[in-house]
C-alpha cells in the first residue's frame, strides 16, 4: 500500500496524529501538573502547526499546475 503524499487526507490524518503526540508528549513531561510551564503551550503548538499548514496548503494550492479544460 502506497502513501498518497499528494492527498489532502494524507497531510491531516498525519497533522491529527503529531497533535495527539504533542498532547501525550506535553502530560508525559509535566505529569498532569498544570503549574508546569511546558503544559502553556499545549494548545498554542498545534494551534500554530495547524495554521502555518493551512497557509503552507495555500501558497503551494497556488504554483499548482491547473488541470485543462474538458
Amino acid at each position: 500500500m502506497a502513501i498518497n503524499w499528494h492527498g489532502r487526507t494524507t497531510w491531516v490524518r498525519m497533522g491529527w496524529v503529531a497533535t495527539a503526540l504533542w498532547v501525550i508528549y506535553v502530560f508525559e513531561e509535566s505529569k498532569f501538573d498544570k503549574a508546569h510551564p511546558l503544559f502553556n503551550y499545549i494548545f498554542l503548538v498545534p494551534l500554530a502547526g495547524w495554521t502555518l499548514a493551512l497557509i503552507a496548503e495555500l501558497i503551494l494550492r497556488g504554483k499548482r499546475p491547473k488541470s485543462p479544460p474538458s
